[in-house]
C-alpha cells in the first residue's frame, strides 16, 4: 500500500471511529436512562445531545489522538485481535482520566456519573471489537498469502541475521523469511545451513524467483561496504530494502532516519523521543496537576497551617534540585523540619543507611513530630504539583536529585537526568527507603529506556495505594 493510500485508510478509519463514538453516546443514553433506573432524565435523546454534546466534541479528538499514540491506526495485519484490544483499552483509560479532569475543572452539574462511564466503557468495546474483528477477518477477506506470507530474504548468516529471523516469526509480523545469503562465503553456526540458499551473487536471481517482497542486509557493519550495487538492483525490481542498524553497538540508543538540508542521517537517542506522546505527557500533567490543585487545596491549607502552628519557621521549604539535564530549579516542599535541619546534616553522616550519595535515616532527629506525620502521608510533597504547572516537573519520572548527589554519580546514572523529574516513579511503588541506592538508579533507568503514557498511568494509580499504606515512607 502507498503512502496516500496509508494516508487515506487512515483518514476513513478515523471517521468511522467518530461515528462509533457518536453512536456509543447514544447507546449510553439508552442503557442509563432507559434501562437502569435513574431518578432525573432527560426529555429525549435529542435534550440530552443539547445539553451534553460537547461531551463527544470532546471525546472524538481525544481518542483520535489517544489511539494514535498507542497505535490504534496501524495496518491491522501489524497486530493480533487481542492486542488491538489492549491497545484501545489502554487509550480508553487515558481518556476517562482527561475527560473526567475536563468535567472536575468545568464544574459540569446535572452530569450523570453513570451515564459517562458508559459512554467511555462503550466506546472502548466498540473501537476495540471493530478492530479486533476486522483483523480476525483478515485472512478471509485476503487470503493467507495477502495476510501472513511477506516473503523477506535475509542478507547474512550470523547472529544479526538469526535474531531478525526470530523477530519475523511472530505471527503479527505477517512475514515470513524464504532464506539466507552468505555474503561472505563462510557459513555460522547461527543459521541453519540448509536454509542457505547461496551467496550474495545470488542475490538477483532469487528476488526474482522467489518472488521477494523485502531483502534484509543483516550484516555487522564492515560487511555493509561495497553493497550499493545489489541495494540499486532491489530497487530496479521493486523489491523493499532494510539494514539491520545495530552496527555501532549502541544498545541503549534508538535509531531515526531524518532529512538536514536534503542530506540522510542516522539519529542515536538514547531517551524517548515521541513528540505527540510528550506533548500529551505534558498536557495530562498541567489537566491533572491543577484538578489536584483545586480539588486538594482545602488539604494543603490545613498542612499549611499545622507546619506553622507546630514549629518556628516558613511553611514551604524551598531547595535548589536538579531538573531535565541537570538544569537546577526551585524545588517546593511543605517544610517538615526543624529550621536548622540543613546546618546538622554533617554530624549525621554516619548514620546514613543509604549506599551511594543520597542520604536517607530512619528516625531523623531533624524531622518535627507534625512533619513525620505528613511526611508518613506524602503530604509534605503536595506543593510540588505547582512545580509541574511550571514545567519544572512531571507527575511521573525519576525523582529530583541534590547538586552535590549528581557530583558524586557514576556517568551511567547520569542518564537519570535525561527526562524530566517527577512526583512519582517506580521507586515510589517499590518500597521507597527500602529499596538501596544503586537498584533505586536501575529502576528510573528501565522507567526511562521503557517509557510509554500508558506507563504513566499505570504508576500513577500504583501511586495511590503506595502513598495509603506509607510503605517505605519516612
Amino acid at each position: 500500500m502507498s503512502r496516500p493510500q496509508r494516508s487515506a485508510a487512515r483518514v476513513a478509519r478515523g471517521g468511522a471511529d467518530a461515528a462509533l463514538i457518536l453512536l456509543s453516546f447514544c447507546a449510553a443514553y439508552v442503557v442509563r436512562f432507559e434501562w437502569l433506573p435513574a431518578y432525573t432524565r432527560p426529555e429525549s435523546l435529542a435534550a440530552h445531545f443539547e445539553t451534553n454534546g460537547w461531551l463527544p466534541l470532546l471525546a472524538v479528538p481525544a481518542w483520535w489522538l489517544l489511539l494514535y499514540v498507542q497505535g490504534g491506526y496501524a495496518p491491522l495485519r501489524s497486530a493480533l485481535p487481542w492486542t488491538w484490544a489492549g491497545r484501545v483499552f489502554r487509550a480508553g483509560a487515558m481518556v476517562l482520566l482527561l475527560l473526567g479532569a475536563a468535567v472536575f475543572l468545568g464544574k459540569v452539574e446535572d452530569f450523570s456519573r453513570g451515564f459517562f462511564v458508559a459512554f467511555v466503557g462503550l466506546s472502548a468495546a466498540s473501537l476495540s471489537l471493530v478492530r479486533a474483528a476486522g483483523r480476525a477477518s483478515l485472512p478471509l477477506a485476503l487470503g493467507p498469502g495477502d495476510v501472513a506470507e511477506r516473503r523477506v530474504l535475509v542478507v547474512g548468516t550470523g547472529e544479526e541475521a538469526r535474531l531478525y529471523d526470530l523477530a519475523l516469526a511472530a505471527p503479527e509480523r505477517g512475514a515470513r523469511v524464504v532464506g539466507f545469503l552468505d555474503p561472505s562465503g563462510n557459513v555460522p553456526p547461527a543459521v541453519p545451513a540448509g536454509r542457505v540458499l547461496g551467496t550474495l551473487e545470488d542475490l538477483d536471481g532469487l528476488v526474482e524467483r522467489e518472488g521477494v517482497d523485502e531483502v534484509a542486509f543483516a550484516v555487522p557493519f564492515r560487511q555493509l561496504d561495497g553493497i550499493q550495487e545489489h541495494l540499486a538492483r532491489c530497487e530496479e525490481v521493486g523489491a523493499e530494502v532494510r539494514v539491520v542498524a545495530d552496527f555501532l553497538g549502541l544498545s541503549l540508543s534508538s535509531v531515526h532516519v531524518e532529512s538536514v538540508g536534503g542530506l540522510p542521517m542516522l539519529s542515536f537517542v538514547p531517551t524517548p523521543s515521541w513528540r505527540l506522546q510528550f506533548f500529551l505527557k505534558r498536557v495530562l500533567d498541567v489537566v491533572l496537576a491543577a484538578t489536584m490543585l483545586a480539588a486538594l487545596s482545602p488539604v494543603m491549607l490545613a498542612v499549611a497551617a499545622g507546619v506553622k502552628l507546630t514549629s518556628p519557621g516558613p511553611v514551604l521549604f524551598r531547595q535548589t534540585r536538579c531538573g531535565l539535564r541537570g538544569r537546577p530549579f526551585q524545588f517546593l516542599k511543605f517544610r517538615s523540619m526543624y529550621r536548622d535541619a540543613e546546618a546538622r546534616r554533617s554530624a549525621l553522616e554516619p548514620r546514613n543507611e543509604q549506599r551511594g550519595p543520597v542520604f536517607k535515616i530512619r528516625d531523623d532527629p531533624r524531622i518535627t513530630p507534625f512533619g513525620r506525620f505528613i511526611r508518613r502521608r506524602s503530604l509534605d510533597e503536595l506543593p510540588q504539583l505547582v512545580n509541574v504547572l511550571r514545567g519544572e516537573m512531571s507527575l511521573v519520572g525519576p525523582r529530583p536529585p541534590l547538586p552535590h548527589e549528581v557530583d558524586r554519580y557514576e556517568r551511567w546514572q547520569r542518564r537519570r537526568l535525561s527526562m524530566r523529574p517527577g512526583l512519582t516513579c517506580i521507586w515510589q511503588v517499590s518500597g521507597r527507603n527500602e529499596v538501596p541506592f544503586e537498584r533505586w538508579m536501575e529502576m528510573d533507568l528501565r522507567y526511562i529506556d521503557e517509557w510509554s503514557l500508558w506507563l504513566d498511568v499505570k504508576i500513577l494509580l500504583l501511586t495511590v495505594p503506595a502513598v495509603l499504606s506509607a510503605r517505605g515512607a519516612s
